[in-house]
């Protein structure tokens, strides 16, 4: 997909501050003839466009702004990580 770069981009930030704490798998769908599990991994969670993000059990379609994001990264941990403080000044200092 044209956009599915940008979100790359703002995943690759998330990964870049977060290191080891945060997984990010990005699919390649050109594959799906040859990987079954990508089609398996579509049904599951419902993905009909691209790109979309699955954190835990939510689904965010589109390119999901680095804000917006936060949240959801930032939300999934059990406990409180540092790094997300220092996201969340971050953010608020460039709006």
């Amino acid at each position: 997909c044209s956009i599915c770069p940008d979100q790359g981009v703002i995943l690759s930030y998330y990964k870049k501050l977060l290191g080891d704490r945060l997984l990010v798998f990005p699919i390649n769908t050109d594959l799906e003839a040859a990987e079954a599990s990508i089609e398996m991994l579509k049904k599951r969670y419902n993905v009909t466009s691209y790109p979309t993000i699955i954190v835990e059990e939510g689904k965010y379609e589109g390119v999901v702004s680095k804000s917006d994001l936060m949240p959801v990264v930032c939300g999934s941990f059990k406990t409180p990580v540092e790094e997300c403080s220092a996201i969340q000044s971050e953010i608020e200092e460039t709006q």
